[in-house]
């Protein structure tokens, strides 16, 4: 159950990963010219390089039965993906402006 429930929280990483990829690519233009934004999504893809690698000491834990050292793993995975989940819906509406102010001066 344990190792499990590791192999998804590693898949949901990836996908977090593929999801920071096609945001970035769909709005690739928008992020050139708003730092800020561009900055914090680079943040994010930290944040998600780092998980990956939690998310591997994870599966170590839990292979070696380390039930305390799988939760102290698991609570910072969970404390990292509340931070950018809260955060995450703010830039996904930024780029969405950036594209539809580039989508009206481009008319």
């Amino acid at each position: 159950m344990a190792v499990e429930l590791a192999k998804k929280i590693s898949l949901a990483i990836e996908k977090l990963e593929a999801a920071l990829d096609a945001a970035t690519g769909s709005a690739g233009v928008s992020l050139a010219h708003d730092e800020h934004l561009a900055a914090r999504v680079e943040a994010y893809r930290e944040v998600a390089r780092r998980q990956k690698l939690l998310a591997g000491d994870l599966q170590k834990a839990v292979a070696r039965r380390d039930s305390r050292e799988a939760i102290r793993i698991g609570k910072l995975i969970e404390k990292s993906s509340t931070l950018m989940k809260m955060d995450l819906e703010h830039i996904v509406s930024s780029i969405r402006l950036l594209k539809e102010g580039e989508l009206r001066s481009a008319a």
